[in-house]
């Protein structure tokens, strides 16, 4: 059975993240002068991310949590958990998002937006989808759940206990590495509960997936559901949105059944 990944690896991440990103996008410039903006999410996400995710690991590590054995190892019920719980705290995020506008008077950064933005289907919607939903999910949630996660904050806990201080502290990490004061609460919540899913379902996947669902709706909502829409169906929104986090939260933390006799 492989070994979680260590401290040294974890600590040697960290700073990693802070210029890994810079680095992809300087080699991408360099590599690609001509390229759309919005090409540099697969630069970022790949080689300032993942990469080093995987080379810092140590061989065996990631690639078990993520290889086949992952996926048998992780019941079909968790990732639809786990993603129904991610999108309903989207949903809820959504209107937290517009308090913490009105209190702060922060936005989403115009240069965000503008690569967000897509007109209709062709070359810009294809590289948002792989930078900026897919590579994403996988890449952050090996570098963040799958590496710090699991190595860098190995303090005493009880045998059953959560590790609330590793958790809090890698969604502190998460958050500050996205650079954007308007979305701190969203990360910050999101963050949480992608910790909560790796730590109580002992898989990357579930969070992977609703990682990469939450970033779809983030695209979805940058184009097709602005502000007046989720302000239109709040009646509605609201209540699901708290519905599914709730629903995802019970299946998360039930108790486990007993294994009957035979």
């Amino acid at each position: 059975m492989s070994q979680a990944p260590g401290r040294i690896a974890a600590a040697a991440l960290v700073p990693t993240l802070l210029v890994g990103p810079v680095l992809a996008v300087t080699l991408a410039t360099m590599t690609w002068p001509q390229r759309p903006a919005e090409a540099l999410f697969v630069p970022i996400e790949a080689l300032g991310v993942g990469l080093p995710a995987l080379l810092l690991a140590g061989p065996g590590n990631l690639a078990a949590r993520l290889g086949r054995s992952g996926w048998t190892a992780c019941r079909p019920s968790a990732v639809v958990a786990a993603t129904m719980g991610m999108l309903g705290l989207a949903i809820l995020m959504t209107y937290g998002q517009m308090a913490w506008s009105l209190l702060t008077g922060l936005a989403m950064p115009e240069g965000l937006a503008d690569l967000m933005t897509i007109d209709g289907f062709g070359p810009k919607l294809a590289w948002l989808a792989v930078g900026a939903v897919i590579l994403p999910g996988l890449c952050e949630e090996m570098a963040f759940r799958g590496v710090l996660q699991r190595g860098l904050f190995r303090i005493h806990e009880a045998r059953d206990g959560m590790p609330w201080a590793r958790i809090a502290a890698v969604t502190a990490m998460f958050a500050a590495f996205h650079q954007d004061m308007y979305g701190l609460p969203s990360y910050l919540v999101l963050g949480a509960w992608l910790g909560l899913v790796a730590w109580r379902t002992g898989s990357l996947w579930p969070g992977v997936v609703a990682h990469m669902a939450n970033n779809g709706l983030a695209l979805t909502q940058a184009n097709l559901l602005e502000d007046p829409w989720w302000l239109a169906h709040v009646a509605l929104l609201a209540p699901t949105g708290l519905a599914a986090a709730v629903a995802a939260g019970w299946w998360l933390f039930r108790p486990a059944r007993p294994v009957p006799n035979p």
